[in-house]
């Protein structure tokens, strides 16, 4: 398995996100692709990532199936030296399983530096992302910076925020001990159906983190309000969701 993309940074600020609600995982590399599906440490969200094969510069992948157990946090630490001149070169030998190759490497500076990251073998139940019918679901795309700052602001209210969607207005409220805030934000597209629940704002504010990788992000709400799935782009390379669930059904 070798890939190799310009899009260092995207790694860089991925696994920056992760790393706050994930530990250990598996990543998936196969022919189509790069892929993980795993659930949070406390089983509140589930984290859906897919990287097309036809999105990096270089992509090979042999092997029905490779699996590469990883630590996310131990991870970021090899892509934290990541800059935006970079190029980023992962790569397995064959019948390797017990490193992950890592090459950072700059043509502008002349500069190459490469890492042996050792792998895990982490036994995980295989996540199946819910399938949602087209027409059970409403999305609305916003600046991420300001969705970003209004969870990090309704955080010093609220520790919960409703999200509600009706006709063309997506409605956000938070309440609190001292205060309670509604924010209303009219949308190009006009619905026939509302969508509504209740979130942790501690969970979107860590997800909101993606947004240093993505100028918008795509708020996806079901009909029978099982979780709120934010969607960000990983710059060209891919998608990158969050299912979080709901606080209240109905």
């Amino acid at each position: 398995m070798r890939l190799v993309t310009i899009q260092a940074s995207a790694f860089k600020s991925t696994f920056e996100t992760l790393k706050d609600i994930l530990n250990d995982v598996n990543i998936f590399f196969r022919p189509d692709g790069v892929s993980m599906c795993t659930l949070d440490v406390a089983r509140t969200s589930l984290v859906d990532l897919f990287l097309a094969k036809e999105n990096f510069e270089e992509y090979e992948c042999d092997e029905e199936e490779i699996i590469c157990g990883v630590n996310i946090a131990n991870t970021f630490k090899l892509f934290k030296t990541i800059t935006n001149t970079d190029v980023l070169t992962l790569s397995i030998p064959p019948g390797g399983k017990e490193y992950l190759h890592i090459e950072i490497s700059s043509e502008a500076k002349k500069q190459s530096s490469k890492f042996d990251l050792k792998l895990l073998d982490i036994d995980e139940s295989r996540i199946e992302v819910p399938e949602i019918p087209n027409d059970q679901i409403v999305s609305t795309t916003l600046p991420s910076t300001d969705f970003q700052r209004l969870c990090r602001d309704m955080s010093n209210i609220g520790s919960e925020i409703a999200i509600a969607r009706k006709e063309n207005v997506l409605k956000l409220q938070c309440e609190g001990d001292f205060a309670n805030q509604e924010t209303s934000i009219e949308t190009c597209e006009r619905i026939d159906t509302s969508f509504s629940g209740t979130y942790s704002l501690r969970y979107l504010n860590i997800f909101t983190k993606a947004t240093a990788m993505c100028s918008t992000v795509s708020l996806m709400q079901e009909t029978n309000n099982r979780f709120l799935i934010l969607k960000y782009n990983v710059a060209n390379l891919g998608e990158l969701k969050f299912y979080l669930a709901s606080k209240q059904q109905g």
